[in-house]
């Protein structure tokens, strides 16, 4: 039996040396780079959300980055005079103290669930993980997203935990709970296959004989810890209104999972929508307050024609018409609960994702689309996810069954969480244009994965500590060689760094974030006949960025003698590409 553990103040000592190297190789990998494409948005965005001036949706941006403008106000009224690039680099900060925040509680609950060994196997994978990197350094919304998602069911599983103990008595469930015979079935295959014995709940008494006492502030302190991360992670991105499905998901779970008089579950289901409604009513006191109440209360009437007065600024007039007309029809005196901005942004963000609009066009080797492809996010985690990642993805899902026994809710949290947001993003969402949109599931895996470390088979148990050693070894060297650059990260995959655009574009490979480096390398070559995105045919040293190369930001046809008839010959940080014209292309 794998019992909970609960790791020790001492022991998140370990910790500190992994948080401060999370801290610091972000902030050194992204000194030298440029704004990235949606950086200054998220700023600009950030700025008017900290002045209370947020009236109007700007391509679905989010009032947590008021944190990255926060130490440059700071800083500013007190005196200190910055330069823009100064000013870029401090903005960025708050963001990687996120990563180092979403990084000690991954370490927390794969410590919870595989001990000290296990949190730790966690903790490094998350550190060194090059998406994770790559995008905690920057003025953006993904990995604020990432942190208060996780941190939320995080809370709400622990919720759910202190929430059975504290109201079920053991004695009140019979031997034939659905629970028990689930989790003795898999205890008992398991032992049965390393031959040990097959006690299903070996020397935990809680199962047993005990009876469970009330936690007297446990339960409704992680309800709403739980309640105001949910909050704050619907201010990151929409991404986060997922949080909403999964946590029905794993209280179906609990209720299909535990059994109990129908009175005792009468009155835990009273008090389950008490709980609810208390939970709701945080989320939505954050999400107000957020905007400053802008445009909260208004009457539905007005809010359609303040959108419909918008939608005829978009490029597209029916970008709010037609879900606007009828509602407001219906209901035109009705008050708006939430900011007309954060409205706006949800509905400009589905019809978005309906139309394929809003962003260029996707790039998949080769291939464009508007719409993309149902495969795009599982063949990009194939070749931006490190090799050695999937080998222990797959060793985690092979000694699965008996850590299922000890913390099934847990689990099964990890679980659905991870299939939930897969299943989105590979079905229901069209703005495939990088490998970030997946940076909420990595937590999650990381800890699942914990458990690599903590199974010890019955035999060769020190050849198999040795391969997980050497898989982790292989993730971390595989992620180091990209430093600094490591938006551009590809696996041992794609063979010829210099070809990788091949395979992926956008943020996964060109972001706009290395303008220094090819700005470094004409000062290094400035005696050089050198051409930088030559409109017309030229013959010498001809640079391009990726995205006009496969026609991202420029015509498909711009590039196509380039991109058709000549290899790079070199890179100039793996997302500008360097070609060797000879004369006779003019012939």
């Amino acid at each position: 039996m794998i019992s909970k553990i609960v790791p020790t103040s001492r022991q998140y000592v370990y910790t500190i040396p992994f948080l401060l190297i999370v801290f610091i190789i972000t902030m050194v990998s992204t000194y030298h780079q440029s704004l990235t494409y949606d950086e200054p948005d998220h700023y600009k965005f950030g700025r008017d959300a900290l002045a209370g001036r947020v009236w109007e949706a700007s391509m679905q941006k989010m009032p947590v980055t008021a944190l990255n403008v926060l130490p440059v106000y700071l800083l500013e009224k007190a005196g200190v005079r910055m330069t823009s690039s100064e000013k870029v680099f401090v903005g960025r900060i708050p963001t990687a103290l996120a990563s180092a925040v979403l990084a000690l509680f991954v370490f927390a609950w794969s410590a919870r669930l595989y001990g000290l060994t296990g949190g730790l196997f966690s903790l490094i994978l998350y550190t060194f993980c090059p998406t994770i990197i790559a995008h905690s350094g920057l003025i953006t919304t993904d990995v604020y997203c990432a942190c208060f998602m996780f941190i939320s069911v995080y809370f709400f599983v622990k919720y759910i935990n202190n929430d059975v103990s504290a109201h079920f008595k053991t004695q009140d469930i019979p031997s034939s709970c659905h629970t028990r015979d689930f989790l003795s079935g898999i205890q008992q295959s398991n032992h049965e296959q390393d031959g040990s014995p097959t006690n299903t709940f070996g020397d935990d008494t809680r199962f047993t004989n005990a009876r469970m006492h009330p936690i007297k502030n446990g339960s409704l302190k992680n309800l709403l810890i739980a309640a105001c991360a949910s909050g704050v992670a619907q201010v990151t991105k929409h991404t986060a209104l997922l949080l909403f499905p999964i946590f029905i998901i794993i209280l179906l779970f609990n209720m299909y999972t535990s059994a109990a008089p129908h009175g005792r579950w009468c009155f835990h289901a009273k008090r389950r929508v008490l709980h609810a409604i208390i939970f709701l009513a945080v989320v939505w006191l954050i999400i107000n307050s957020s905007y400053c109440f802008n445009g909260t209360f208004m009457r539905a009437g007005d809010y359609i024609n303040k959108s419909m007065e918008l939608s005829q600024k978009a490029e597209n007039p029916s970008v709010f018409a037609d879900l606007s007309r009828r509602l407001g029809a219906r209901f035109p005196f009705v008050p708006v609960l939430f900011p007309k901005a954060y409205l706006d942004a949800f509905f400009k963000g589905m019809y978005y994702n309906i139309t394929g609009q809003g962003h260029g066009p996707v790039y998949l080797m080769g291939k464009l689309s508007w719409t993309g492809w149902w495969y795009y996010f599982p063949v990009v985690s194939l070749l931006k996810f490190p090799l050695a990642f999937f080998a222990l993805l797959l060793v985690s899902f092979a000694v699965s069954g008996r850590f299922i026994a000890s913390k099934p809710f847990d689990e099964f949290a990890l679980a659905v969480s991870s299939v939930v947001l897969v299943l989105f993003f590979c079905f229901f969402c069209t703005a495939q244009i990088g490998v970030r949109y997946l940076i909420p599931i990595l937590p999650f895996v990381y800890v699942f994965i914990g458990k690599t470390v903590a199974y010890s088979p019955g035999k060769y148990v020190r050849l198999y500590k040795v391969a997980c050693s050497l898989l982790a070894v292989w993730f971390v060297v595989s992620s180091i060689t990209f430093f600094p650059h490591y938006i551009s990260y590809f696996n041992e995959l794609t063979g010829n760094r210099s070809n990788l655009y091949k395979w992926l574009a956008d943020s996964n490979l060109d972001w706009g974030q290395n303008d220094y480096y090819l700005v470094e390398y004409l000062k290094k070559h400035s005696g050089e006949k050198i051409f930088v995105k030559p409109q017309k045919l030229v013959e010498g040293t001809v640079i391009v960025d990726v995205n006009s190369l496969v026609g991202i930001t420029v015509s498909q046809d711009t590039y196509k003698w380039l991109r058709d008839n000549y290899e790079p010959a070199g890179n100039i940080a793996y997302s500008w590409l360097v070609y060797h014209v000879p004369v006779e292309v003019k012939k």
